[in-house]
């Protein structure tokens, strides 16, 4: 129940982009410095198994981090395929 995560796109960039954002409002000051913290750290993982973050802030009192879409299943969808 953390949020959601949207297939949006990047018209500056022209791509498509996965959007997460959580149910927190950008004014729940704690929650939302800990929400940019994780993407301030995400970004500077590098690793071919990790998703990387182009983008992150507040939009419309809305926190979001914008990181590469990957085209496959969810996560929901891999649980049930891999486990009964």
């Amino acid at each position: 129940a953390f949020g959601r995560v949207y297939r949006a796109f990047d018209p500056t960039l022209a791509r498509e982009v996965a959007l997460k954002v959580p149910s927190i409002h950008a004014g729940r000051g704690n929650l939302a410095r800990r929400f940019l913290r994780e993407a301030q750290s995400a970004a500077k993982l590098r690793h071919p198994h990790i998703v990387p973050v182009f983008e992150a802030g507040l939009a419309n009192e809305t926190l979001y981090i914008a990181s590469e879409f990957v085209e496959g299943h969810s996560l929901v969808e891999t649980c049930r395929i891999n486990w009964p």
